[in-house]
């Protein structure tokens, strides 16, 4: 691949793989190919498939990370500028139109996938240089200008879209360890470590090992392990017993290497995980830590509680890294707290319920401290919820920007009293009644001087349908306008009960906005938002 095109290189993946041995090359075309060239046929691509580490070949809807693409032409194929590149992340179409003539823009350049290429006559093999993301989509693009030794030009841009496979079977790689990357005063006698993969893995036996301070392997077993025993979700996990003390005061790494391979038989890419002991046992217990908590929430003796009509939502900071499970009746909710802070959500509750929780938290000591806890839910709170933000407008900032709220209820609802912030710890912006809701109705919450009328220049702002009501709050909403970065929202109801929010989601673009995508109407949790499907709004729809 070009000089040019390696330094635009896009890095789709968090860690480096080793090298390896080439496999044996793929099966060989079919002789017709090898025949003689007739100058009046055409160079072509005659197919390109993808394999697994293991030689399998895979759909193009699910490739896997460490993923080998061969392309068979009709001859062998060359050019300058160089007309083979994998790109990821690009609308198929602006490639396909750039790839018809020389050279490629620098859009295409910033996402060219670096790649190492063998050569077999007319057979190229790509072999990304680090594992693909999952999710990712990738087009191998094979430019215009590409030719054979004959001269033949391939004359029309060939472009194949493929899928990374995002499920644990396309691939594994490390994604938390116990103890946490970093963490200091680790006891020496720590009686288990842990690793954690995002895909199915094999060889952990051999492959996953704590590395001593001069890089010797501490003698102990290493086993699959469900990620539950842990705290942590998912389902592939390994837990390391040492079979003697660490170390004192000294630096300790968890390691994995080549010899952990994922389903499709690649090399899961090697981690080294450093952390270092303490000078003395550590025999105390950790200790939850006062906590400040937000308007809607109530202390209690392991940190603050916001308590809805159906869930509850503890939050915790600890002392020191802490493994926390929950037991409530049969019930068990586990968390892992690598810096001591995590929370906890009970759900599938109703109004009014009380529960008795037993929590434990346990340190990398493997020391416990209990603490017993009564919780309950609030009463029936309003049906109420943040739908839709606009927080990016084409027209004026903060003037046009809107919180959109539906009743998801069946009755009417008056909303004066009720409040939008967007700090936990400021009631923010009071809605002054009346303002009713109808059931199933929706409302836009807006600054005084909101105009429905103005779509900003060229009307590029989606129109704002006359029968939706419009309920006036401040000069602006929030704290002197909702920020583009992204910033958290909070509806609360006249007694500081918190009904609905919305985590702090960017905008991607102006007249963009972002939705509710979660069926829980009031969690503001990561995730519960997004981008709006169509790249707009619909303010009332």
């Amino acid at each position: 691949m070009r000089t040019s095109a390696l330094l635009h290189t896009l890095s789709l993946a968090l860690s480096l793989s080793g090298c390896f041995e080439l496999p044996p090359p793929p099966p060989p075309r079919d002789a017709a190919l090898d025949a003689p060239l007739d100058a009046a046929e055409p160079l072509r691509i005659v197919s390109v498939a993808v394999l697994d580490a293991l030689g399998n070949e895979r759909s193009m809807d699910a490739i896997p990370r460490s993923a080998r693409i061969v392309i068979d032409a009709s001859a062998t194929l060359e050019g300058e500028p160089d007309p083979l590149v994998l790109v990821a992340q690009l609308d198929p179409e602006v490639l396909r139109e750039d790839l018809e003539s020389a050279p490629l823009r620098s859009e295409t350049l910033a996402r060219v996938v670096a790649c190492e290429r063998i050569t077999r006559g007319a057979t190229i093999e790509l072999r990304p240089r680090v594992p693909l993301a999952p999710g990712t989509t990738l087009h191998l693009g094979i430019a215009s200008w590409a030719r054979d030794e004959a001269g033949r030009r391939l004359g029309t841009a060939f472009v194949q879209t493929m899928h990374v496979d995002p499920s644990e079977l396309g691939g594994a790689r490390v994604v938390s360890t116990w103890p946490p990357e970093g963490a200091s005063a680790v006891s020496a006698d720590l009686p288990l470590a842990a690793v954690r993969f995002d895909g199915a893995v094999s060889g952990i036996a051999e492959g996953v090992w704590i590395e001593g301070p001069s890089g010797e392997r501490v003698p102990g077993d290493a086993r699959a392990a469900r990620c539950d025993e842990i705290g942590w979700e998912g389902a592939h996990c390994a837990v390391i017993v040492p079979s003697r003390p660490l170390a004192p005061s000294a630096i300790h790494a968890l390691r994995t290497d080549e010899r952990l391979l994922d389903a499709t038989g690649a090399s899961v890419p090697a981690t080294r995980a450093p952390f270092e002991t303490g000078r003395e046992p550590d025999l105390d217990p950790p200790e939850w830590l006062a906590t400040a908590c937000a308007l809607d929430e109530r202390p209690s003796d392991a940190g603050c509680v916001l308590a809805d009509d159906r869930r509850i939502v503890l939050r915790l900071r600890g002392s020191e890294p802490v493994r926390v499970r929950m037991t409530i009746g049969d019930r068990i909710l586990t968390a892992v707290a690598p810096r001591g802070e995590t929370e906890l959500a009970i759900d599938d509750l109703g109004p009014s319920a009380t529960i008795h929780a037993t929590l434990d938290a346990i340190d990398l000591a493997g020391t416990i401290m209990r603490t017993q806890l009564e919780l309950s839910t609030t009463d029936a709170l309003a049906p109420i919820s943040i739908v839709e933000v606009r927080a990016d407008p084409w027209s004026v900032e903060p003037r046009q920007e809107y919180v959109e709220i539906a009743n998801l209820g069946a009755v009417t609802i008056d909303l004066a009293g009720f409040s939008l912030s967007d700090a936990p710890g400021s009631m923010g912006d009071v809605i002054v009644g009346p303002a009713r809701v109808a059931p199933g109705a929706r409302a836009l919450i807006v600054a005084d001087a909101f105009d429905p009328d103005d779509r900003g220049e060229d009307d590029r702002d989606v129109a704002i349908p006359p029968g939706v009501a419009l309920i006036r709050v401040d000069r602006s909403l929030a704290s002197g306008g909702l920020a583009n970065s992204g910033e958290p929202l909070f509806l609360r109801d006249p007694d500081g009960r918190r009904v609905s929010a919305m985590p702090a989601e960017p905008t991607p673009r102006a007249g963009v906005c972002t939705v509710r995508v979660a069926d829980d109407p009031r969690t503001g949790a990561r995730g519960s938002f997004d981008y709006d499907a169509a790249g707009g709004c619909t303010p009332g729809r």
